[in-house]
């Protein structure tokens, strides 16, 4: 696995915020930074570069959501986010969240719904990436909900580049890891890459043989 990626240092920004809701939104910061990945969450929504990209008050709503208050998976896909800013040319290309197919729903043919995705100056999709933040602790279980994910969101995103990433407790990646045969063949059957990532936001990938 690769070097944890920098966390987001203090930034002065604008506070991420909705019109109309800025109470709330505050509030909800504030309650955020009561809990570890609450706090390194709420730096990180501060990180002007996120907060410049398209579909980032999406992001910021899902504070407001009374059915998402999962600090650890929205955290996920903020690093996730900041890994395509740190691979990206950001000259040339910007960070999109919540990218999908428009007009259709999960199941039907064509059907896309990726969390973040580098966008190139000509609209077209450079890299998808689709965040994965398993509840179970099983790895087989983990695996096969992976293969879902590809499936369901990931498969049909018209990017040059698709990948999955699984974000785990440390313990479970050399698990994880000891299935490298079947991650293998999982990208390399649905022609992505898999990015194994502990909670310090270590990373390791997985690709299909060249």
């Amino acid at each position: 696995m690769g070097p944890p990626e920098d966390d987001a240092g203090p930034v002065r920004s604008p506070r991420p915020t909705i019109p109309g809701k800025q109470h709330r939104v505050a509030e909800a910061i504030r309650s955020l930074s009561r809990s570890p990945d609450g706090a390194e969450l709420a730096r990180r929504l501060l990180d002007p570069r996120l907060q410049a990209a398209k579909g980032y008050q999406d992001v910021v709503a899902r504070l407001l959501s009374l059915d998402d208050p999962k600090p650890a998976a929205l955290l996920a896909e903020l690093r996730d986010a900041e890994h395509l800013l740190e691979t990206g040319d950001m000259t040339k290309q910007t960070l999109a969240f919540n990218e999908k197919s428009h007009g259709t729903r999960q199941g039907d043919p064509g059907h896309y719904d990726v969390d973040s995705a580098l966008m190139n100056a000509d609209g077209t999709m450079d890299q998808a990436f689709q965040t994965y933040r398993p509840t179970s602790r099983d790895v087989t279980s983990i695996i096969q909900g992976a293969s879902d994910k590809i499936s369901e969101q990931l498969s049909n995103a018209p990017a040059a580049h698709r990948a999955i990433s699984v974000h785990v407790d440390a313990d479970l990646v050399s698990g994880l890891l000891a299935r490298r045969r079947d991650l293998t063949e999982l990208a390399t059957q649905r022609r992505v890459s898999i990015d194994i990532v502990d909670q310090t936001g270590r990373r390791g990938r997985i690709e299909s043989p060249k």
